[in-house]
């Protein structure tokens, strides 16, 4: 949540990730890393980096739902699980991938209300019980994320 909190609003660039040639769909994030590192020792900002960050995964998202959706004419796109807990890494995926010519489809927490059922003070995380599709669903949460109601 700290690297999302950082980001440099302004920063458009991002590292390139590739992927290996083998028989599964695997990326190689050796360059990225490589990259960002090199980026630190030049003096690179936090901001910047994290920016830089947050667009390479949502240009390797996008790539993975191309290279997954082959010659598919299937255009929809779901986007949740953990990641997409990081405001800023879902509004870039989903946009790029609406330029793409997806429709993209997102669970939104915004206007879910839910009843806390752990806290880890040293961690600054909650998991929360949120009530969708008629079921009680975990979700954790950094305490940034949510407001007392």
């Amino acid at each position: 949540m700290w690297l999302e909190s950082i980001v440099d609003e302004s920063e458009n660039g991002s590292y390139e990730i590739h992927f290996r040639e083998t028989n599964i769909l695997e990326c190689d994030v050796e360059y990225l890393l490589s990259a960002m590192a090199d980026d630190a020792i030049r003096g690179t900002s936090s901001n910047m980096l994290s920016a830089r960050f947050h667009n390479s995964m949502a240009d390797l998202i996008v790539k993975t739902v191309r290279r997954i959706s082959g010659g598919s004419s299937s255009n929809m796109v779901g986007l949740t699980g953990g990641c997409f807990q990081n405001k800023r890494l879902t509004e870039l995926t989903s946009d790029k991938l609406q330029k793409a010519g997806y429709n993209v489809f997102t669970i939104n927490l915004n206007h879910h209300e839910g009843k806390v059922s752990e806290i880890d003070e040293s961690k600054g995380k909650l998991k929360v019980l949120v009530n969708m599709f008629g079921r009680n669903t975990p979700v954790e949460l950094d305490s940034l994320q949510i407001k007392k109601v």
